[in-house]
């Protein structure tokens, strides 16, 4: 239940496994194969995290990146995500609340975000051409580029740019979506 600070400390590791019930976990700068972070209700405070698999876990908690390198697997049943600057790829599933706010600054993978009863704000870089589906039931789809394939209101779907190597699904059923590119 206390607070785990390694922020005064840059980790290089093969893997790095931490778990947290009700406290903060800090982390200044970490480097491995395999990460895997994991808080009840506690906050996950995370500054340079470079991993080929990134595991994020939380029940009610809080998790916060500054940068992030790798493939993400997020899930949680409620408690915020923000993801300042991200290059990889993921799948992002807030499995009954919580906001998820991802910023890519370079994509190389798929894509999939997924936010039961919240919002979901994905940022794209500029050039990148992607396969786009997103859908809502109980919201809203904004996006500031055009998929022309489909638009209904509810699900936009089409290929964005020239050549698309990537998919970027995005879903809500009681939430609004916002894709900027």
């Amino acid at each position: 239940d206390g607070d785990i600070d390694l922020s005064g400390v840059d980790l290089t590791l093969n893997s790095l496994r931490i778990d947290s019930t009700a406290g903060t976990v800090r982390l200044h700068h970490a480097t491995a194969t395999d990460v895997y972070l994991s808080s009840s209700s506690g906050t996950l405070d995370v500054g340079n995290l470079e991993a080929d698999k990134i595991r994020l876990e939380t029940t009610n908690g809080v998790v916060s990146c500054d940068e992030l390198t790798g493939s993400v697997a997020y899930s949680s049943t409620g408690g915020d995500l923000e993801i300042k600057d991200a290059v990889g790829s993921g799948s992002y599933k807030a499995n009954n609340s919580g906001k998820l706010h991802v910023v890519y600054s370079e994509v190389t993978g798929d894509l999939y975000l997924f936010n039961k009863n919240d919002t979901v704000d994905l940022f794209l870089p500029a050039d990148l051409a992607f396969r786009f589906v997103a859908t809502t039931k109980n919201g809203s789809v904004s996006t500031t580029f055009q998929a022309s394939d489909s638009d209904d209101g509810q699900t936009i779907s089409g290929a964005v740019g020239i050549d698309p190597t990537f998919t970027v699904e995005v879903e809500t059923k009681n939430g609004n979506i916002q894709v900027k590119q």
